[in-house]
């Protein structure tokens, strides 16, 4: 490490925004599905620990497959797609953010 250059990275700012959106949508998704337990408790005729599950589950995935998101990622690369909608469409901007969202 001694005698090494700082290298600075590129669009650091998009990729801290994007971090920051994932973790923002992250805890939005838990936040709907808090208030959705108590309709899907009803609907279901579970008890409150059966119901519990859910969320528990929902927690556990996401926390399992943010560091395998970054494992395949570093092992088979960066795959980036092409978007044939019309650029600026509201169906664009949908898909750029469902794409920024889910890595």
């Amino acid at each position: 490490m001694r005698g090494e250059t700082f290298v600075p990275v590129p669009n650091r700012g998009m990729i801290t925004l994007s971090i920051m959106m994932a973790n923002i949508m992250q805890g939005v998704d838990n936040s709907i599905l808090n208030v959705a337990l108590p309709h899907v408790q009803g609907s279901l005729s579970a008890s409150l620990d059966q119901i519990a599950w859910a969320l528990t589950s929902y927690i556990v995935c996401a926390a399992i497959m943010m560091p395998l998101t970054g494992w395949l990622a570093g092992r088979f690369g960066i795959k980036y797609h092409c978007c044939p909608v019309k650029p600026g469409s509201p169906a664009r901007n949908g898909m750029i953010l469902n794409g920024v969202l889910s890595i």
